[in-house]
């Protein structure tokens, strides 16, 4: 088995092809601060890509792989609008897997600086 769970790009060649049952959301705020040009930002999502399984199930049946772990997000970011045309922006965010005994919880935070030009 594949070990993502995204959809295939193209009409799959095997028969084996899996219907899962999945679950999946995200939350924003985002807050401007006075009538500055300053912003702080919080996101928190999360996805269970087969809401069937839980890590009890990954781990004890070898059929399964990390593709079937749950994880969630929490984000933290920092805008500034240098002027009407560029926003910089500063963005970490906090990943959280399903540990399971197979698979053990990944260090895969990631921090994003990004500059937006509008023209």
């Amino acid at each position: 088995m594949v070990d993502d769970s995204k959809s295939p790009s193209s009409l799959p060649s095997k028969p084996d092809t899996y219907i899962r049952s999945f679950n999946g959301g995200y939350a924003y705020l985002i807050h401007r601060i006075g009538t500055t040009k300053h912003e702080i930002a919080l996101k928190y999502d999360f996805y269970d890509p087969n809401t069937k399984l839980n890590a009890e199930n990954v781990s004890a049946l070898s059929a399964f792989s990390r593709a079937e772990l749950k994880y969630t997000m929490m984000g933290f970011g920092y805008n500034i609008y240098l002027n009407e045309n560029v926003k910089i922006m500063l963005y970490y965010n906090h990943v959280l897997n399903e540990s399971t005994n197979k698979y053990v919880e990944l260090r895969d935070d990631v921090f994003t600086a990004r500059v937006q030009y509008r023209f």
